[in-house]
Parts: C-alpha cells; sequence; structure tokens
C-alpha cells in the first residue's frame, strides 16, 4: 500500500509533459567531487519531442556547476544549496547563469538570444523518492523578455547510481 501514492505521482507527471524549459533537478546540489550526467526528451508546445541534457559538477560543499542543453536553450549555472532537509525540513537551492534560449511567443524567427537565468528549487526527500518544484527564469537580453518555467517532477533513487525522474511544466 506504500508504494501506491509514488506510482501514481510518477505516471501524472508523466502524462502532464513539459515543456523546453526542463529543469531536471531538485533542491539537493551534486557532493562535492561528484558529477551527475542526466538526460532524456521534454515534449515542448510545438508537438516536438526534443533531447534534453544535463551535466554537474559538485564544486563545494553547498555549491555545484554544471551545463544544460535543450534543443532552444542551454547555459551554464552555478547552483548553491540553501536549506538542507536535515536541519529545516525541506531542502532549497538557487541557480544563476547565462547562455542562450528562444520561446514560443518570440516565433522562433531568429537564433536564440543571449539570456540570463535564475533558478529556484525546493525539494523534499522521502527516503528514495524526491518530489520537487523548480522554477526557472530566463531573461533573453536583446528582446528584453523574460520567461518563467515552473516545473513539478519527482526524482526516484534505483540504485546509488541511477535515478529516474519525470516532470511536467
Amino acid at each position: 500500500a506504500g508504494a501506491r501514492p509514488q506510482v501514481r505521482a510518477l505516471a501524472l507527471l508523466l502524462v502532464a509533459g513539459c515543456g523546453t524549459w526542463s529543469s531536471l533537478r531538485p533542491a539537493t546540489v551534486v557532493p562535492r567531487g561528484h558529477v551527475e550526467v542526466q538526460g532524456g526528451l521534454a515534449a515542448n508546445q510545438l508537438g516536438e519531442v526534443l533531447p534534453v541534457a544535463d551535466v554537474r559538477v559538485g564544486f563545494a560543499r553547498r555549491v555545484d556547476v554544471g551545463v544544460h542543453y535543450e534543443v532552444y536553450n542551454g547555459f551554464a549555472e552555478a547552483r548553491v544549496q540553501l536549506l538542507e532537509q536535515e536541519a529545516h525540513l525541506l531542502d532549497l537551492s538557487v541557480g544563476l547563469g547565462g547562455g542562450f534560449g528562444a520561446t514560443v511567443l518570440d516565433g522562433f524567427d531568429d537564433a536564440p538570444d543571449v539570456a540570463a537565468f535564475a533558478t529556484l528549487a525546493i525539494s523534499h526527500r522521502f527516503g528514495r523518492v524526491e518530489p520537487y518544484l523548480s522554477t526557472r527564469f530566463a531573461y533573453l537580453i536583446p528582446k528584453s523578455a523574460a520567461v518563467t518555467a515552473p516545473v513539478l517532477g519527482v526524482r526516484i533513487r534505483l540504485t546509488d547510481w541511477l535515478d529516474v525522474s519525470a516532470e511536467g511544466g
């Protein structure tokens, strides 16, 4: 009976789908000296299914750095974990970065624009299951346009080296 809520949450998020502003990240940062590689597929508002990749390195106890790539946006980011679940009942992290981005709103009328990115993520671990809420803010500098992309997701740790995630937004 205890596994059913987890299975329902995963199925719900898989059905919801996600846009091309995928998070792939709960609020916990990659531990210092570790490398984390994530990949997947994201469906966008145009009906396309596109590859998504994220590579992170734990830089310090509460800091990781990484690169995130999707067909219409990509960026480098540093994230700091401000709160840890063990002391504050939840994990909270913020990230800042830069790269390029494009949106459906600008009609993909030309090459992606130079963009500044900020990320806010909140999560809570229940054993091997970690639901999260993440919001990415992107400011497309040449167009003076802002995009906010909230994402609800869940990460399930299958083994010490393998996780499965699903998100929708």
